[in-house]
């Protein structure tokens, strides 16, 4: 349920403080160059809209990003690490795959120990790897999350188990 909560507070921009800090920390140590040209690069693009007359299109693309991408984003990133010290090796439905694992996201731990294999490829990874580690289903990982006791800031997390 706390998953569902936070999915909920972040697609409400809830957490939309967050998600500025987040983004002003996204590169830390690049020089002022590297993280200058991006928003450079979107004041160019704004200026280009409300010069055509597009304005509300710089709208849409902030609150899309703020409330679909970034609570997806979340749940993408609390399936592949959250609990593990390396990648969980997970199953999740077609819909799940299509909305928060796309590009086969699922074959995450494949890709951890394959890189140069292609997104397209890592089903087949899979079924040569055989089953082990074990497979656990998706919504296994979200409960996992949900039991798992906190830790603070910086602190080791330990590996959990899943039911």
């Amino acid at each position: 349920m706390a998953v569902l909560k936070y999915f909920l507070r972040d697609v409400c921009l809830l957490h939309v403080m967050e998600l500025q800090r987040l983004s002003q920390r996204v590169r830390p140590g690049t020089t002022w160059t590297d993280g200058s040209m991006p928003n450079l690069w979107l004041l160019g693009a704004a200026g280009l809209l409300i010069w055509f007359g597009q304005w509300w299109v710089i709208i849409v693309w902030y609150l899309g990003t703020a409330m679909v991408f970034w609570p997806t984003f979340r749940l993408r990133v609390w399936t592949e690490h959250v609990g593990t010290a390396e990648a969980h090796r997970i199953s999740a439905p077609w819909y799940m795959r299509l909305w928060v694992l796309p590009h086969n996201t699922w074959c995450h731990y494949e890709h951890h120990h394959y890189p140069q294999v292609p997104c397209w490829n890592l089903p087949r990874v899979r079924e040569l790897m055989g089953d082990s580690p074990p497979i656990v289903p998706l919504f296994s990982i979200f409960e996992t999350i949900e039991n798992a006791p906190p830790i603070s800031s910086g602190a080791k997390a330990p590996e959990l188990t899943h039911s």
